[in-house]
């Protein structure tokens, strides 16, 4: 990973810990949207049953147009997509 990724996926593992004791069966998950190098959305699973990270994340974004990457931890796992 290039340390731009590392900041990102930090960001994620911030994010994912405000569910701490709410999420369960689910797991914690965060993620970030990201255009141009500047984070345009994130988002966390706030509680069990309720809307996931990303969609947090795609909500907070929707007044941009485009987004690069989303990054986001679930189980224990680093995953990107790149648009």
């Amino acid at each position: 990973y290039k340390s731009v990724d590392t900041f990102y996926i930090k960001r994620c593992i911030e994010l994912a810990q405000k569910g701490i004791g709410r999420t369960y069966p689910n797991p914690m998950v965060g993620a970030v949207i990201v255009h141009n190098n500047k984070i345009i959305g994130e988002g966390y699973h706030k509680k069990a049953g309720e809307s996931h990270a990303e969609i947090n994340a795609i909500n907070y974004a929707m007044h941009f147009c485009v987004y690069n990457y989303i990054w986001l931890t679930h189980k224990s796992k680093i995953l990107y997509k790149e648009n």
